[in-house]
C-alpha cells in the first residue's frame, strides 16, 4: 500500500474540504480545490491536517456567503482526507484564487478518530500510525484537542451533526466548552 502524503491546511479551509458546509439553500457542499502557490509532484489520496492558526478572512468569507461549517473545527489533528487530481492554473470552482495552482480535490473523507500530529509547511509523508485515523473503533477522539471541547461531553460524531453557525462556534469557543 502506497504511504499517503499530508499537508497542513489553516481553519476553516481544512474543515471546509473535509467535513463541508451548507450553503443559503441547505445543500451540502466541499470546498474543491486547495489553492498553492507551488504544484506538486503527487497525486492521490492526500491527509489533511488542520493546522493551529486560523484565517480570520476565511471567516469573513464564510460570513460574507451565507455559509456554515457540517463539521468542527478542530486543530492540530488529521482531520481526514481527499483525493488530489488534477493540479490546474484556471479552475472554475468558486474556491479558486487567481494565480494560484488549483489542486483538484474530491472524495472528502472524514478520519473516524482524530490524530494529533505537529504542523509542517509542504507535503510530507504520512505518519506511520495513520491509518488510525480511518479505522472503526471508540469514535470519541479522547485525548485530542476538540476546539477546547471536552471529548466525554460531545463526541466527533455529535459534533459533526451539530449545526451551528461560525458565530455560535465563537461564542462556544469563548465559553470554554
Amino acid at each position: 500500500m502506497r504511504i499517503p502524503k499530508m499537508i497542513t491546511v489553516r481553519q476553516p479551509w481544512a474543515s471546509l474540504s473535509v467535513y463541508g458546509y451548507v450553503d443559503n439553500s441547505g445543500s451540502l457542499a466541499f470546498k474543491d480545490v486547495e489553492n498553492r502557490s507551488w504544484a506538486p509532484r503527487y497525486q492521490g489520496r492526500l491527509l489533511i491536517h488542520a493546522g493551529q492558526r486560523v484565517d480570520h478572512e476565511g471567516l469573513d468569507l464564510m460570513e460574507n456567503l451565507g455559509i456554515t461549517l457540517a463539521g468542527p473545527m478542530h486543530h492540530g489533528v488529521i482531520l481526514g482526507s481527499v483525493d488530489v487530481g488534477e493540479i490546474i492554473r484556471s479552475s472554475p470552482s468558486v474556491w479558486a484564487e487567481e494565480g494560484m495552482f488549483h489542486w483538484v480535490q474530491t472524495n472528502p473523507t472524514p478520519a473516524r478518530r482524530l490524530l494529533e500530529v505537529t504542523g509542517f509547511q509542504g507535503l510530507r509523508d504520512a505518519p506511520a500510525d495513520w491509518g488510525r485515523a480511518f479505522t472503526a473503533a471508540d469514535l470519541s477522539p479522547v485525548g485530542m484537542r476538540l476546539s477546547r471541547v471536552r471529548a466525554a461531553e460531545a463526541p466527533a460524531m455529535e459534533l459533526l451533526q451539530r449545526p451551528s453557525s461560525p458565530a455560535d462556534r465563537l461564542t462556544d469557543l469563548l465559553r470554554g466548552l
